[in-house]
């Protein structure tokens, strides 16, 4: 199956400016991706016959306008079923429909081969009204056991104002109380968000009771010439050394 990024609304694409008859074409796709359109549907937005929309769309996204149309569904799919609350009733299955997969187990199959994970796992929230989740077996522990371990974040982020982003972080590197030392936010767009939100997890840390965040390091991903997602290492951060006497309370 054809994978490309699902994310350019705007005219540009991967580095590459797009012609302005796919750009119309993108737009239809993001607009009306909920209701059951099909490729000539695209290509009449876009004033094109369906040979020409396929054409211009491998030559352009190297990918083919059904693919690109059911990557927007897959991601809108992805979207509801992470803003789910446990009061909602809906099914997995329910949710598939309502963006035009008509079987749910090849939807399955195209979410984990897209985002890693079986759609289930978008499932699964905290919320404060939930019992006490060091009462399943695989968080249990005493309490106040201490633990170290890692979390990874995968977060899909889409710039509107390039400028606004890095004039705010800028402001942010400026402001820092506890320096990034060896990451200055200067780099591409990407790398300026990746500083961002990482930071925004070292200020989340800082801000918690009872957790002292001892390292981030950021991977970034950003689509290639062929659709692919190749990451990329970023500087990491590791927080300073505590002496013996601090103790447990103190932040970085």
């Amino acid at each position: 199956m054809d994978q490309a990024p699902t994310t350019a609304s705007g005219p540009e694409h991967g580095g590459a400016r797009l012609s302005r008859t796919v750009h119309e074409a993108l737009r239809f796709v993001h607009a009306h991706a909920r209701e059951a359109i099909s490729v000539p549907d695209i290509a009449a937005a876009a004033h094109l016959s369906t040979r020409g929309l396929q054409s211009a769309f491998r030559r352009e996204l190297q990918t083919s306008p059904a693919s690109y149309l059911r990557g927007v569904r897959l991601e809108g799919v992805r979207r509801d079923l992470l803003s789910m609350t446990p009061a909602d009733r809906r099914t997995i299955a329910d949710v598939a429909k309502h963006w035009h997969f008509s079987n749910a187990g090849r939807m399955a199959a195209e979410y984990r081969a897209a985002f890693g994970t079986a759609p289930s796992a978008a499932l699964r929230s905290f919320d404060p009204e939930d019992p006490d989740p060091r009462a399943t077996s695989d968080l249990a522990g005493s309490p106040g056991e201490g633990s170290r371990f890692r979390i990874v974040l995968d977060c899909e982020v889409e710039v509107d104002d390039a400028d606004a982003t890095f004039a705010h972080a800028l402001r942010r590197a400026q402001g820092d109380d506890r320096p990034w030392h060896g990451y200055d936010p200067d780099g591409s767009t990407a790398d300026v968000v990746a500083f961002l939100l990482a930071n925004a997890v070292r200020g989340a840390a800082g801000d918690t009771s009872g957790i002292r965040l001892r390292a981030v390091n950021p991977m970034l991903r950003a689509p290639d010439e062929h659709g692919g997602y190749p990451s990329a290492e970023l500087p990491p951060w590791s927080a300073p050394a505590v002496p013996p006497s601090a103790t447990g309370s103190e932040r970085d």
